[in-house]
């Protein structure tokens, strides 16, 4: 059985709610993901020429790839401790 508890379960939903409440508007655009970039050899590339854009695509999938994923752990959460509720009532 996978253990979600402590630090690290919580973690998983202040991320998520964090990630919902400062990159994304009402509107669904995502905020502050870098450009796709090729690749440079000078530190300054990095630092002040790859900036951020708006709704870049490959930052609207991880975004909505994290949101599945904390769905599912709560889900499974949720159903873990509902079996082990009716675990302990049929076995009790």
């Amino acid at each position: 059985m996978i253990k979600v508890e402590g630090k690290g379960g919580k973690a998983v939903f202040r991320v998520f709610d964090g990630l919902s409440k400062a990159g994304i508007d009402h509107h669904g655009n995502v905020y502050s993901v870098c450009q796709g970039s090729g690749y440079a050899f000078t530190n300054d590339y990095y630092k002040h020429d790859l900036t951020w854009i708006l709704i870049d695509t490959h930052g609207i999938g991880i975004v909505l790839l994290s949101g599945i994923e904390t769905l599912k752990l709560k889900k499974w959460l949720h159903e873990s401790s509902n079996n082990q509720i009716e675990g302990r009532v049929l076995n009790g």
